[in-house]
């Protein structure tokens, strides 16, 4: 069975590459980039609105309401890709199951993050 083993590795290192690639669909962008570039950059959008949603907030109590409701959707929608963020920050092993997680949820995270712009910017 010596032959086996390159092949079985051969394989799962396929599996690997490919879940590490995804096609950002809520873009429509045609080319695939690394899971970890589009997870940051997902990631740094919403940060930067959940930063916006606490100063607007503060300042406009008319439209709070919907803002939050936005927010609290938008932070649903990205916990898993929060968790990868936080876990490749602190320089931990991320596993199978969590990059996964990450990439079925990048899309409905930025999704998300977008409509709680457009409620900004509406406001």
């Amino acid at each position: 069975m010596p032959t086996l083993k390159p092949t079985v590795l051969s394989l799962f290192s396929v599996a690997l590459i490919s879940c590490s690639q995804i096609r950002p669909e809520t873009t429509g962008e045609a080319v695939d980039q690394p899971l970890a570039q589009y997870v940051e950059n997902v990631f740094r959008l919403q940060n930067s609105l959940t930063s916006e949603v606490m100063m607007r907030v503060a300042s406009d109590t008319e439209q709070a309401d919907t803002i939050v409701q936005a927010e609290q959707r938008m932070q649903q929608a990205c916990k898993p890709l929060n968790e990868y963020a936080t876990q490749e920050s602190d320089g931990l092993r991320i596993g199978l199951a969590l990059q996964l997680k990450a990439k079925a949820s990048a899309a409905h995270c930025e999704k998300a993050a977008k409509s709680l712009q457009s409620a900004l910017v509406g406001n």
